[in-house]
C-alpha cells in the first residue's frame, strides 16, 4: 500500500512542478500557494491510495467498525437524513436489506446535515427516529460531513474513485465483493424501484 501511495505522491508533485516551472507566477506568490493546497493534495491521495477494506467509523451507537467485516459483501452507502423529502426511502432501503442481506448485502447509512439542515439532531435522536418510524435495521454511523474537503475520509474516498460532489441526501454508493467502487444511484432512484439503475443488483449477482 505505502509503495502505491508514494507513487502516486510523486506523481503528483511532478505533474504540479512542470505546472509552476512553466508559469509566469513567482513560486512562493500568494497566488500559487492557493493554487497547489497542500492539505487537498495530501488528502487526495491518500483517499485514492487507501482501499475500502482499510477504513474504520464509528457506528450510530459511538463503537468503532472495521470495514474489513465487509469483505466479500456487497456494500451500498446512502447519506442520510431525517428531515427530507427523500427520507422515505428508508422504506424501501430497508425491504432490499431484508431480502438481500442473506446474500451478502449491507447497507450503511451515514446521517450529514450539509443538505439544507435536514439532519439537526444528536445521533442519539437519529437512531430512535429511523428505528421507531421506519425499522431500520441496518447499520447507522455517526453523522458526518460528505461534501468538499471537510468530507470524513470514507467519503473522500469514494468520491475519488466515483468522482463528483455529493449533490443532495440519499446518494448511494455501490461496493462489490472485492471492496471497489462500481457507480452510484442518485438521490432519487432507489435500486429496484421505477427505472433505477440494476447496478446493484447486477453487483448482487457476481461472485466473489
Amino acid at each position: 500500500m505505502y509503495k502505491k501511495y508514494y507513487s502516486s505522491l510523486l506523481a503528483l508533485y511532478n505533474s504540479n512542478r512542470i505546472f509552476f516551472s512553466q508559469s509566469t507566477i513567482p513560486f512562493n506568490s500568494p497566488q500559487k500557494t492557493k493554487l497547489f493546497d497542500t492539505k487537498k493534495f495530501s488528502y487526495s491521495v491518500m483517499a485514492t491510495s487507501k482501499s475500502f477494506y482499510d477504513f474504520e467509523e464509528k457506528n450510530i451507537k459511538g463503537i468503532p467498525v472495521k470495514f474489513s467485516e465487509y469483505k466479500g459483501k456487497v456494500v451500498l452507502v446512502v447519506n442520510v437524513a431525517s428531515n427530507c423529502g427523500f427520507t422515505q426511502q428508508y422504506t424501501p432501503l430497508q425491504e432490499l436489506y431484508e431480502k438481500y442481506n442473506s446474500e451478502g448485502f449491507e447497507i450503511l447509512g451515514f446521517p450529514c446535515n450539509e443538505f439544507g439542515n435536514q439532519e439537526p439532531g444528536s445521533n442519539e435522536e437519529i437512531d430512535a427516529s429511523a428505528c421507531s418510524t421506519y425499522k431500520v435495521t441496518f447499520p447507522l454511523f455517526q453523522k458526518t460531513n460528505v461534501k468538499g474537503s471537510d468530507a470524513s475520509p470514507i467519503y473522500q474516498f469514494l468520491k475519488s474513485h466515483n468522482p463528483g460532489e455529493i449533490q443532495w441526501n440519499f446518494e448511494k454508493f455501490v461496493i462489490d465483493r472485492k471492496g471497489n467502487v462500481r457507480g452510484r444511484y442518485k438521490s432519487k432512484d432507489v435500486p429496484g424501484i421505477k427505472d433505477a439503475s440494476t447496478l446493484l443488483f447486477d453487483v448482487i449477482k457476481e461472485s466473489a
